[in-house]
């Protein structure tokens, strides 16, 4: 998928299976509510289309985004700055 302001970063589509991050509980403030495949992915049943996306992948923000790039090329814990 391709994200950030000029949809210039690229992530999977998905969630990655060995994604290190999946160990972490799953709350409003976990990692995983600020990645990309969870906020900008296009919804998957009808269901989810109530509440995906919750944002388009050209609002990403690209510091952010570089973060997350990283992640998902190197396994390094993303730094999000607010």
């Amino acid at each position: 998928m391709k994200f950030g302001t000029k949809l210039q970063f690229e992530c999977p589509n998905k969630c990655p299976d060995d994604c290190e991050l999946k160990k972490e509980p799953f709350h409003q403030g976990s990692i995983c509510t600020r990645c990309p495949v969870l906020c900008c992915e296009m919804p998957i049943t009808e269901e989810d289309k109530k509440y995906l996306p919750l944002l388009n992948p050209n609002e990403f923000r690209d510091d952010w985004a570089k973060e997350w790039v990283n992640f998902f090329q190197t396994g390094e814990y993303p730094h999000l700055k607010l």
